[in-house]
């Protein structure tokens, strides 16, 4: 029986700690961002970025890459990124096409 009781306090100090972390955490819609506006109706906006990792003797580019949103709807954006993608290595050979496209 004690040990029952012992797991339920245990328990409920970690349900406790995550409420209290939760409630914490200042993230709304659409997150604390440096963009945090969708496009204004009927507008666009476009990108145009690379980014790189490079990790136990291997690598990958991102770029050049485009990021493209237009406003369909008030409040409301369409988002699309494509990027050039480049994939090498030590121990292979060097590859680049279409990476990872995103959408919403």
């Amino acid at each position: 029986m004690r040990h029952a009781i012992k797991g339920i306090t245990v328990k409920m100090i970690r349900l406790a700690l995550g409420v209290f972390a939760a409630a914490r955490a200042f993230a709304g819609p659409p997150f604390l961002t440096d963009d945090p506006e969708p496009v204004d109706y009927q507008h666009w906006e476009a990108y145009l970025f690379g980014n790189g990792d490079h990790a136990h003797g291997g690598y990958t580019i991102n770029g050049p890459a485009e990021e493209v949103n237009y406003g369909v709807l008030p409040d409301t954006q369409l988002h699309l990124v494509v990027p050039l993608t480049t994939v090498g290595g030590d121990s292979g050979p060097t590859l680049n096409g279409l990476g990872d496209t995103s959408s919403a």
